[in-house]
Parts: C-alpha cells; sequence; structure tokens
C-alpha cells in the first residue's frame, strides 16, 4: 500500500494498512524463530505514521498493528508503543513498525 495519512488514505485504510504490517512481521518473526510459541512478549512498539499536516491521529491508526498483537499473543502483545507522525515514509508507504520482542 501507498499513501499518506490525512492526504490521500483516511483513518480505516491507515488500521487497515497497520494490520497488514502486523502481519508481516509475525510472518517475519516465524521466519526468524521456527514457531510463533516462542514469543513471550513484545517489549516495545514503534511506529510511524506518513501523514500530512493537520493529520493527528497516529495512535488510532497504530491500533491496528497492537489490536492484532493482543489477539495473537494476549496480554504479550501488549507493550509500551510510541506513534509517530513523519511527513513521508520509503516508498510512499502509510505505516512501518519497529518492535522489540523477548522470545522464550
Amino acid at each position: 500500500a501507498k499513501g499518506q495519512l490525512g492526504t490521500d488514505m483516511d483513518e480505516a485504510a491507515g488500521r487497515a494498512s497497520a494490520e497488514k504490517v502486523a502481519l508481516c512481521m509475525l510472518a517475519t518473526i516465524k521466519a526468524e524463530v521456527g514457531e510463533l510459541s516462542r514469543v513471550k512478549r513484545f517489549v516495545r512498539i514503534l511506529g510511524f505514521v506518513n501523514s500530512g499536516p493537520g493529520f493527528t491521529r497516529h495512535p488510532q491508526v497504530l491500533n491496528g498493528f497492537s489490536d492484532l498483537m493482543v489477539v495473537a499473543f494476549g496480554d504479550g502483545g501488549k507493550a509500551p508503543r510510541s506513534a509517530v507522525g513523519a511527513p513521508s515514509l520509503p516508498n510512499g508507504i502509510p505505516v512501518e513498525v519497529e518492535a522489540v520482542v523477548e522470545l522464550e
């Protein structure tokens, strides 16, 4: 997906993009560690939202990522989180997320 929140993408589309980022992260974790059952908890989440001037609902967009992780890992999917607006992201993507994960 490509887009900028508040310019050519609405909050619902941004949230859906954040959910897709979560699914991609799950696939990456599984590819790296073998089994998602090895995830003990998310330690920290940092999300960037490609947003136009005046867009202020960055946390609500990132809820798409966080809510999916809670569904997947229960309380282990909850973590301290920062949601930051950025005037652009690589290749025009709407959401980028970095996470620190503790494994068992």
